[in-house]
Formats: structure tokens, C-alpha cells, sequence
């Protein structure tokens, strides 16, 4: 059974804007100029080609949520993992207050280790990469520093599915229908309960 991600492009919004009026000026600048084409075509190649990258991020066309018998597998771009039901602990609708909870969460040991410089810091961002990982819709960190160090603030827009492993891992998901997802899987789950007690 397969479900499709949620879409979003109301925070990608001021991206597509910026990107098209640099494309446009790109343009034009190919067209009044003569003797610099080639620098001109790559000054337009370069907004068009961001354009066409946000908005595959955006439009999320090679990423799937499918439940299959042994497990649920995602499947975002060339990452994929299946998590067997025997592995999943835990699966609960979140709201976006919710997810950034836990987003912010991860992100708290980063900043401890931000000031250092360490090794720590980078690894506190790839865990929190690996929440967000098979998100579809768009995650916006800004941070800002003062007096008392790093602020973060994340945006994330709907409900959320979030999936807890037995072994501590999370991922936040963005089905199009996260009530009957939550409810499929936790089927799933008991159902390969009773089979492999």
C-alpha cells in the first residue's frame, strides 16, 4: 500500500520568487548583451537551475511512504530504508508544534557542542538530518546569535506522523492521509505481534 507525501510550496514560496526575478534578469541580460553570451547563459543557467532544484525538493515527485509486508519503506531521492514493524516502538501523529518539539530537541545538543567547534556539533546535525530525512514538506532553520548564544528558530507546516524505533531513532513523516497511515501501520504492527510473538 502505497502513500503519497504531502505537498507544500507555501514556505518555498519567497525562494520562487527570488529565483525567478534573478532568472529574468538573467534573461534580459542574455538578450542586451553581445560580446559576453557565454557568461550571460551562465549567469541565467544558475537561478534556473536552483528554481528547478527547490522546486523538486518541493514537489517531492520521487519520494514515497509504502507499506509492505515485512515493514514500512521510505524512499526519498537515492536514500531509502525499510523499518520492519518488529522495529518500530511507537507510531503518533504529531502536530507541527509537536515535530519542531522534537526537531529542537536534537537540535539543543548541537548548540552545546556549536561554541567548541567539536566533532560532537556536526554529529548533532546529521541526527537531526536523520529525523527529517523522508519529510516532504519544508523545514526552515534560522539561528541567530546573541548575548546568551545560539537561538534557533524551525518552521514546519501540518500534521505529522512520527515513527519511534525500539532503538531510539525517530523519523517525522508527511503522509497526504496521516490518520489512516498511523492506523495501517499500527494494523501492521499487531498483526506481526501475534504472528512473531
Amino acid at each position: 500500500m502505497n502513500f503519497s507525501p504531502r505537498v507544500q510550496h507555501k514556505d518555498a514560496l519567497l525562494f520562487y520568487v527570488a529565483l525567478s526575478l534573478f532568472l529574468l534578469i538573467g534573461v534580459a541580460f542574455v538578450i542586451t548583451t553581445k560580446d559576453n553570451r557565454l557568461t550571460a547563459l551562465g549567469i541565467t543557467a544558475f537561478p534556473a537551475l536552483l528554481l528547478f532544484l527547490v522546486w523538486q525538493q518541493t514537489e517531492a515527485k520521487d519520494m514515497r511512504y509504502e507499506l509492505q509486508a515485512e515493514g514500512l519503506f521510505l524512499k526519498r531521492f537515492f536514500m531509502k530504508r525499510l523499518i520492519l514493524y518488529t522495529e518500530i516502538a511507537n507510531i503518533d501523529k504529531a502536530t507541527q508544534d509537536e515535530a519542531i518539539e522534537i526537531v529542537n530537541q536534537k537540535s539543543a545538543e548541537e548548540f552545546v557542542h556549536m561554541n567548541k567547534r567539536s566533532f560532537k556539533a556536526f554529529k548533532s546535525r546529521q541526527d537531526v538530518n536523520e529525523i527529517i530525512k523522508y519529510t516532504s514538506v519544508p523545514v526552515i532553520f534560522s539561528r541567530t546569535r546573541g548575548f546568551k548564544g545560539y537561538k534557533q528558530n524551525t518552521s514546519m507546516r501540518g500534521e505529522f506522523a512520527v515513527v519511534k524505533l525500539f532503538d531510539g531513532k525517530r523519523y517525522i513523516l508527511s503522509p497526504k492521509e496521516t490518520d489512516l497511515f498511523i492506523t495501517e501501520i499500527k494494523k501492521r504492527m499487531t498483526n506481526c505481534a501475534t504472528i512473531n510473538p
